[in-house]
């Protein structure tokens, strides 16, 4: 079961990283952090994959990070990684969602 991360909050950050490996290692690093917060069989979140073609992180992953609940781990990075949500991770400038590969 994955965590609250799955729903919009008001004050979640977004960190982009290269590889699936290198998100599922921060995803890992933040559940050591909250590990008495997370209960057996939960898990903090999934890495997502920028899917737009024309975005400059194209085929990099997303890591969610909460900022504003008791799943909060903001405090784990540096400010500068953290990113404001972009719609055009999933959308082309014209609207339209990129179909999966």
């Amino acid at each position: 079961m994955e965590l609250p991360v799955g729903r919009i909050y008001r004050d979640m950050k977004y960190i982009i990283l290269e590889t699936i490996q290198e998100a599922k290692s921060y995803i890992s690093r933040i559940e050591q952090h909250l590990k008495p917060s997370i209960k057996t069989g939960e898990v903090y979140t999934k890495p997502v994959i920028i899917l737009n073609p024309e975005h400059v992180d194209h085929e990099k992953f997303i890591v969610k990070i909460l900022t504003d609940t008791d799943y909060s781990c903001v405090e784990l990075f540096d400010v500068e990684e953290l990113k404001e949500f972009d719609n055009t991770w999933f959308q082309t400038p014209s609207g339209e969602e990129p179909s999966p590969q």
